[in-house]
């Protein structure tokens, strides 16, 4: 719960004000936010075949469908 509600405000707060939504559309702020949250991830902690870009994806989907961001 306290994970979901940091990634919105994360969103909200960090990729929309970087890429507000008149000028770019949801999947460019998808693409933004998983690459702002694997960037978030220490090295030593992605090794091949690691699961983490997935970890990362779940987290997004199951945040949008709280309806909290990508609402438009």
């Amino acid at each position: 719960s306290k994970l979901i509600q940091k990634l919105a405000k994360h969103y909200l707060y960090i990729i929309c004000k970087a890429y507000p939504r008149d000028k770019y559309d949801a999947n460019q702020r998808f693409l933004e936010l998983r690459k702002s949250l694997m960037e978030m991830v220490p090295d030593e902690l992605l090794d091949e075949g690691d699961e983490t870009e997935e970890y990362i994806e779940g987290i997004i989907f199951d945040t949008i469908s709280k309806c909290l961001i990508f609402n438009d």
